[in-house]
């Protein structure tokens, strides 16, 4: 066991941490699962840059564990990652839990965020990645060398969309094919709340764009 997996196995969540999971659709399975965590008092101690944080465990393809993000509860700052320095453009969010997945559908979908990634594993698109909100370079999606073809859920704001431009580019360059979804302007701001409030809509729409 490494030091960062042994830090995320000593966390414990507060009754707050764990109701602010269950607030967001996370069950006691999926915070198993992928290995959530809390920055708790004991923890905060040798690493008080995380205290009071939810911990999310980013492994590779490989299952090692290099490196996690920290949320903050009360929407300070958003992310960050720990250790400091750590290169999110070598990593994708759920790569390990989605490569089957990707192999059998020959396809991958890509949103920005970690909780949107669990969501929509939770409703069965366990071919989802997440690119952490970090600018998409051409090495990481490289790292999806079991497929060429992908679909992007993009959050409903204009940020969504400059996101969704980049990556489609990025994608020509290296002869991927990939289409987008966009969340529903106006109901939901990304996936995330997508998945949780409506999974049918959201589960037509991909068909949709996929029939395309």
């Amino acid at each position: 066991m490494t030091w960062i997996e042994q830090l995320v196995h000593e966390s414990a969540f507060t009754d707050e941490s764990y109701q602010y999971l269950i607030g967001r659709g996370v069950t006691d399975s999926e915070i198993s699962q992928w290995e959530l965590g809390f920055a708790n008092d004991k923890i905060s101690q040798q690493y008080p840059n995380i205290t009071g944080k939810v911990l999310t465990p980013v492994r590779d393809g490989f299952g090692r564990l290099p490196f996690l993000m920290a949320r903050s509860l009360n929407g300070g700052s958003k992310y960050i990652t720990f250790p400091t320095g750590a290169r999110k453009r070598w990593h994708l969010y759920g790569l390990e839990y989605a490569k089957q997945s990707i192999i059998e559908r020959n396809e991958a979908i890509l949103v920005e965020g970690q909780f949107d990634c669990i969501l929509l594993h939770k409703i069965k698109y366990k071919n989802t990645i997440a690119l952490m909100g970090t600018p998409t370079t051409e090495q990481m999606l490289l790292l999806l060398c079991y497929t060429n073809r992908a679909l992007i859920v993009l959050d409903s704001d204009s940020g969504g969309d400059s996101f969704g431009r980049r990556v489609v580019k990025i994608g020509e360059n290296i002869g991927m094919c990939i289409s987008t979804v966009r969340c529903p302007q106006g109901k939901y701001k990304d996936p995330d709340e997508w998945a949780r409030a409506d999974p049918e809509s959201l589960h037509r729409a991909i068909i949709d764009q996929e029939k395309l």
